[in-house]
């Protein structure tokens, strides 16, 4: 597997965290998991508008 640089918010942290520690899978496959869901939701937008809305909003989200 390969690493990105990627750098999660504070919230996305706490709340791998708390999955991993109620569901005994490991942070890294929660993420990918995670990746996995957003990614596919991202691939379902039907026009480049909506996909660009559907990451800018989803991006504002884990921020806040």
């Amino acid at each position: 597997m390969a690493r990105i640089g990627v750098e999660f918010g504070d919230k996305q942290v706490f709340q791998i965290d708390d999955l991993a520690k109620s569901s005994g899978f490991g942070k890294s496959r929660i993420a990918r998991a995670a990746m996995q869901i957003g990614l596919a939701a991202i691939r379902e937008a039907k026009t480049d508008t909506r996909r660009d809305e559907v990451i800018a909003i989803n991006d504002l989200k884990a921020i806040n």
